[in-house]
């Protein structure tokens, strides 16, 4: 039975994981700020599922100490970790940059990056000690080149996530641990509807267009956890969207950039970027259930449909568990 914790899973995407995680026969911890969620999100999935596969543990990821507590809850409880999930983050209402108090700036980078940091910091400790693990970190706006105006903060530490999970990703070559990412798309949760909770005028004029271009968490989240099951490759990007979404958006796309609420780069201003240049992957692209290196009937090369999941290439170096030659390599923790 593989074991995970997901750090920020008392609602939204998290909670959406904990839950197809448990379908799955896993064994989960939940964890969120305050007791209170925690134990309603526990007592909440015991009824659906398996009590004895679900248990709770309050984190703040901001509190290195607390990230700490939770491995150690989680590890004694169930005895393994065998995936880690940073998934704990804030986001902002849409707003320039310097109009965001210096306060929200600093809690929406201490959640969303040093709270990554220090669960990442945390789970490598001890899944090298233990002899295995997979680590992953939701990654989102900012983290693929996008620009959305009222956005900076946002995607900037969604960025900073992106250099960290590569950098991880080589730091962890010939260790038993493999480090990837998470790229769930425009999913319609409380984060997303928090771009507008200072604009209710604006919020009214895009629920319809939201309704029709954002995918739900019970939609996104069992295929995400499938994956992350079956990977065994060390800097894979599991991506329910391409990663150029953003350059071939859809109709219903542009109907919500057009209402002057929601802008994004336009196609002309990408291509003129020269130093823009998509992730590189490990083969041609593919659907979802498209084997290795078939090429798929029908479709424009370079262009993937939602549910395509590729992989950050292997790279210099860069191996799965499993493959001949792989080394275990054990490193002291600070």
């Amino acid at each position: 039975m593989q074991v995970i914790v997901i750090t920020g899973s008392t609602r939204g995407i998290g909670y959406g994981l904990a839950d197809s995680f448990l379908a799955l026969g896993c064994a989960v911890t939940v964890s969120g700020r305050t007791p209170e969620a925690v134990e309603k999100a526990v007592a909440e999935l015991s009824a659906k599922h398996t009590a004895e596969r679900v248990f709770g543990q309050p984190c703040d990821v901001t509190d290195f100490e607390q990230v700490q507590a939770l491995w150690d809850a989680a590890h004694v409880h169930f005895g393994k970790i065998d995936i880690w999930v940073n998934n704990a983050g804030l986001g902002h209402s849409q707003m320039d940059f310097w109009r965001i108090p210096a306060e929200q700036i600093q809690a929406v980078v201490s959640a969303n990056v040093i709270g990554a940091m220090y669960g990442a910091k945390v789970a490598l400790c001890g899944m090298l000690e233990q002899g295995f693990g997979s680590i992953y970190s939701l990654e989102g706006l900012g983290s693929d080149g996008r620009k959305v105006e009222g956005m900076t903060l946002y995607g900037t530490t969604k960025a900073a996530l992106y250099y960290l999970d590569e950098s991880l990703a080589r730091e962890t070559k010939g260790t038993p641990v493999l480090v990837g990412a998470l790229r769930p798309g425009m999913v319609l949760t409380d984060l997303v509807m928090k771009q507008y909770e200072d604009h209710p005028e604006e919020l009214e004029k895009v629920k319809r267009i939201f309704n029709l271009i954002t995918d739900r968490v019970e939609t996104v989240t069992p295929w995400l956890a499938r994956k992350m099951l079956a990977n065994d490759k060390n800097g894979a990007c599991i991506s329910w969207l391409p990663w150029s979404a953003s350059e071939t958006c859809s109709s219903n796309q542009k109907k919500l950039y057009n209402t002057g609420v929601y802008h994004g780069d336009n196609s002309k201003e990408r291509k003129e970027n020269s130093d823009h240049q998509p992730r590189k992957t490990d083969g041609a692209h593919r659907g979802a259930d498209q084997p290795h290196g078939q090429k798929a009937a029908g479709r424009r090369p370079g262009r993937r449909r939602p549910g395509d999941h590729s992989q950050r290439g292997p790279g210099p170096g860069r191996g799965g568990r499993g493959r001949p030659g792989r080394q275990r390599r054990r490193g002291r923790c600070g």
